[in-house]
């Protein structure tokens, strides 16, 4: 067997505007976030000129992201993430920047030549999705966006208005300052993950994640389930052997179909296989990019980009016929992404003192030190689960109140003329009972 490359179109292929079945589908019961333009979802208009732009913007940034991640991973180490994940999440963030924070999220989002595409057409791009999603029942993709915030450092009410609003996003209040309340804190954003990845990703946010100078955590994830169009049959399914690197092989649990005249699409090259795996309704795929040479893989790797992709996914053709062999699979990764986000441009906004938030808090300075992504993706015989989650922990270096003000530790003083502004008096203490 050979080691492969697997990519889930979904999200960015649903926005691109992939095929779709006009089956009316209920809210799942987690989505609680309520449309808010009523617009039949089967008359929804064409997407916008910025709609369009902002997916592009995507796609380079889920390349940009995966050359990263397999640059800075070893070479037999499995690289799972959701570029749609972290790209919205990313955005969300940028929303609240200003100056040379904001311009280097722009660029590296692939929005700085467009800035206003964020606030203008996320929006838009999330309703289309809810609403397009109502129309297929063979599939489950759901998006979810948290801010949770201590009001000892305000969000601006402009910003609060454009998150829950028009994104859709959930604002809840909590408390990180008082260390008492940690603990609990950490526990409701990691049960609010858990629910909205329906169990995937219980645990989020470890202890040392967040801490009392904390003042906002902004969380973005996605889940998706979705059924083959053509199952494997698990009665064929049979230990098969994979090979890892050259020195390096392992015994999997391989999965066997054979498919029939156009039941799938593939591209055929000297280098490389390109096949498509449609889940039911047509609208999400999983695309598997197999070498030719059984170690081919960083090869592959070096020829990936937006324009290859595309080119590609052009040149596809129905089957004739094949026999497909893969493995089952229950990955999951867990990482922290600021050295990846830095190699793509993106510094000040975790630098303390020149991160200019000021478009999100009321006060400051705040600026991002955790950037922490997890991933999973299980495939059987009947089909895939994927869940993803994205969470920006922000602290403020000097909030703005406090509960309590205990003189328990060494401080300075100062006696000093209200009128004038002159200093009377000054001192530093660090002994209170010294004589």
């Amino acid at each position: 067997m050979y080691k492969f490359l697997v990519v889930l179109t979904i999200g960015l292929c649903v926005l691109a505007g992939c095929k779709s079945r006009s089956v009316k589908e209920p809210k799942p019961d987690n989505q609680s976030a309520q449309p808010i333009v009523n617009i039949p979802a089967d008359t929804l208009p064409p997407p916008s000129a910025k709609e369009l732009a902002l997916v592009e913007a995507a796609n380079l940034f889920a390349f940009d992201m995966y050359r990263e991640l397999v640059e800075t991973s070893s070479p037999d180490t499995n690289v799972i993430f959701s570029p749609f994940s972290n790209f919205i999440a990313l955005a969300m963030v940028g929303e609240g920047a200003r100056g040379e924070t904001a311009d280097e999220i722009r660029k590296a989002l692939h929005l700085d030549a467009q800035p206003d595409s964020v606030r203008a057409a996320l929006p838009d791009m999330l309703m289309r999705l809810e609403k397009k999603l109502q129309l297929d029942t063979s599939s489950t993709f759901l998006v979810g966006d948290g801010l949770f915030s201590d009001n000892i450092c305000p969000i601006r009410m402009d910003y609060r208005d454009w998150f829950t609003r028009l994104c859709r996003g959930e604002f809840q209040p909590v408390i990180f300052h008082d260390p008492a309340e940690l603990e609990k804190t950490r526990g409701r954003i990691n049960a609010w993950v858990n629910e909205k990845t329906k169990g995937k990703i219980p645990g989020m946010l470890s202890p040392d994640d967040i801490h009392p100078l904390t003042v906002a955590v902004l969380v973005n994830t996605l889940y998706f389930a979705g059924r083959w169009s053509y199952p494997f049959e698990p009665k064929s399914t049979s230990e098969a052997v994979f090979n890892k690197t050259v020195k390096d092989t392992i015994h999997v649990m391989m999965m066997h179909k054979k498919m029939l005249m156009n039941q799938l699409r593939i591209f055929n090259t000297p280098t490389f296989q390109f096949l498509e795996l449609p889940y039911k309704g047509g609208r999400f795929s999983m695309m598997i990019l197999l070498p030719n040479e059984t170690y081919g893989l960083p090869a592959l790797d070096s020829k990936l980009n937006i324009s290859s992709w595309n080119e590609w996914k052009q040149a596809m053709s129905p089957l004739e016929g094949i026999t497909i062999a893969m493995p089952r699979l229950k990955l999951e990764n867990r990482k922290y992404l600021i050295p990846v986000l830095c190699n793509m441009g993106v510094k000040k906004l975790f630098l303390a003192g020149q991160a200019d938030l000021n478009s999100m808090f009321a006060y400051g300075p705040v600026w991002v030190d955790n950037v922490i992504h997890s991933a999973l993706v299980e495939v059987d015989e009947t089909g895939t689960v994927a869940a993803a989650a994205t969470a920006y922990t922000m602290p403020c270096s000097a909030p703005m109140s406090r509960t309590e003000f205990i003189v328990n530790h060494p401080y300075l003083f100062a006696i000093v003329d209200n009128e004038n502004g002159a200093l009377l008096f000054m001192g530093r203490i660090v002994n209170p009972v010294q004589k």
